[in-house]
């Protein structure tokens, strides 16, 4: 997915609203990512029975605050493209999170 981030950054009808926990990579870590997104960035996520929804305060969204957590979020995979582009606070929040799972 290498250019996805940027693609997304440059064409917020692109970034996914609603996405279904069946579709997010290391789900098992979600809560993690989701507490570290909702304590840093304020109440950008909707938590749904079988989805997280994304839920900006801004219009259009705010890159550092509100798409790239969200973009982590769901897709940690991308966290190398993620780190290119992000503020100090999400780098420290991304490396923290890899460094607790030793990945």
């Amino acid at each position: 997915m290498d250019g996805m981030v940027r693609i997304l950054l440059t064409d917020a009808s692109k970034i996914p609203r609603v996405v279904d926990f069946k579709n997010i990579r290391e789900f098992e870590r979600m809560e993690e990512r989701f507490f570290d997104v909702e304590q840093f960035y304020g109440d950008i996520v909707g938590m749904n029975i079988d989805s997280v929804e994304f839920c900006p305060n801004n219009t259009p969204p705010e890159k550092n605050e509100e798409v790239l957590p969200w973009l982590w979020l769901i897709h940690p995979e991308w966290k190398d493209e993620i780190l290119e582009v992000a503020d100090s606070r999400l780098k420290e929040i991304i490396h923290d999170y890899l460094n607790d799972g030793f990945q």
